[in-house]
């Protein structure tokens, strides 16, 4: 085998710019390989039937260089990307962004990536300098839903149910944040992806990314991505979601409520950065009570959820810095610096 192939195992990325550059290889070999890596992206962009876990035709080797492929492809620098860290995490004027750093596995939510996941927010929520969370991935996809290879491994009830559980905790763990979490989606969301995609607070995604809840094309229905699901789009397009396994694109998605904003992938930093910085300038107290009360009375009964709307808006008014902020609207004054929450 050339050199250049070999290198693989070591430098990926090298592997594939290589592989690029090289367009005139003439061995049957590496015309395979390129064959393989242009139209599993193909089918990928288009949702032309691309199993993101189907991997089994192929070799380690061709795999590997696919997979460089794709993180070259997305502009990622190789010597930026730690491949020892499934979560990395950047803070910056009070907003931190994790990052999913599983992008060979299309940032698959493996029992690992979750527990790291968790364990980021679980730090995140008790620190009060961070007011905003941005949840992004490595890679040509935000993330595509549970790892099957594990998730096929697991023989044992207990074992199953042990692995939905910490996704349950997982996208709990998001929702009972103080912080609000904005999902930054730049490719496709699927089954659990697109789970954590509803479960986040606000999401921007970029033009070219796709959703779907696909675990029934495996005979598998997306029950807990559902829950999510349910809760941000229409009953119906839910329902055609969850029993179809059809991906719909970032116009439709943003149509039926599952995301914010569409930007195009090169205005994706600008878009959520500037989202993220008009919510760290508002009052993190207010904030903070603010989304609890929201999925707290969400699912309660009209005459309840105001009862308990009631009691936040009054303890925001006497406990937070609300007075201070209306007096200073009332007195044509710039608004106080908002204390941590």
């Amino acid at each position: 085998m050339p050199q250049f192939i070999q290198l693989s195992t070591r430098n990926s990325a090298y592997v594939a710019k290589k592989l690029l550059y090289y367009s005139n290889l003439r061995t049957r070999y590496y015309s395979t390989v390129k064959t393989d890596v242009i139209l599993r992206l193909w089918h990928l962009k288009t949702g032309g039937g691309a199993d993101e876990h189907d991997y089994s035709a192929k070799s380690n080797e061709q795999y590997r260089v696919w997979s460089a492929f794709m993180n070259v492809d997305n502009g990622i620098p190789a010597d930026r990307i730690n491949d020892d860290a499934l979560v990395l995490r950047d803070d910056k004027d009070g907003v931190a962004t994790l990052t999913l750093n599983r992008a060979s596995k299309f940032n698959a939510l493996s029992g690992d990536l979750m527990a790291e996941l968790e364990r980021n927010l679980a730090k995140i929520a008790d620190d009060v300098s961070i007011r905003v969370v941005i949840l992004a991935a490595h890679g040509k996809a935000f993330c595509a839903g549970h790892d099957l290879k594990e998730l096929g491994a697991k023989e044992t009830r207990a074992d199953v149910d042990s692995l939905f559980r910490q996704c349950t905790q997982l996208m709990l763990a998001v929702t009972n944040l103080p912080q609000p979490v904005i999902a930054k989606v730049d490719g496709i969301a699927t089954a659990a992806g697109c789970q954590l995609v509803a479960t986040c607070d606000l999401a921007v995604a970029s033009s070219n990314s796709r959703f779907a809840t696909s675990g029934i094309n495996v005979g598998l229905f997306c029950a807990t991505p559902g829950v999510a699901l349910s809760r941000n789009v229409p009953r119906k397009k839910a329902m055609e979601m969850l029993l179809t396994g059809d991906f719909i694109d970032s116009d439709v998605a943003l149509q039926f409520g599952l995301i914010n904003q569409v930007v195009e992938r090169d205005d994706l930093d600008k878009a959520v950065g500037e989202l993220a910085m008009k919510i760290t300038r508002h009052s993190p107290k207010a904030i903070t009570m603010g989304k609890s009360l929201f999925y707290q009375q969400i699912n309660e009964g009209l005459e309840s959820a105001y009862g308990r709307a009631v009691d936040t808006i009054v303890d925001n008014m006497i406990e937070g810095e609300a007075r201070a902020g209306i007096e200073a609207f009332v007195a044509k004054q710039p608004m106080p610096d908002w204390e941590d929450r």
